[in-house]
């Protein structure tokens, strides 16, 4: 008896703990039911604005990523605009 109270110390994980009792059918659940079925609907609902939100940064980041580049060309002279000089007649 002793041995096992020294590993429920060192070892919290390895004691099993006791599941609370369920509820017989039909008997009400109790208030917080009503709460996490709330937190899971909010939850789901928020889930695609963070995931639209998601996609959005990578979009934009690569938009700020395409336009470094073209800066950057534009900057060493490989995507210069053609520009007309004067006509020698």
């Amino acid at each position: 008896m002793m041995e096992r109270n020294r590993l429920a110390l060192l070892c919290p994980m390895s004691s099993p703990t006791p599941l609370p009792p369920a509820a017989p059918d039909g008997a009400d659940p109790g208030p917080l039911s009503g709460a996490a079925y709330g937190a899971h609907l909010l939850l789901s609902a928020l889930v695609p604005p963070v995931l639209f939100g998601l996609i959005a940064a990578r979009a934009v980041a690569n938009g700020f990523r395409q336009a470094g580049l073209m800066g950057e060309q534009f900057i060493q002279g490989q995507r210069l605009p053609h520009l007309p000089g004067p006509r020698r007649e």
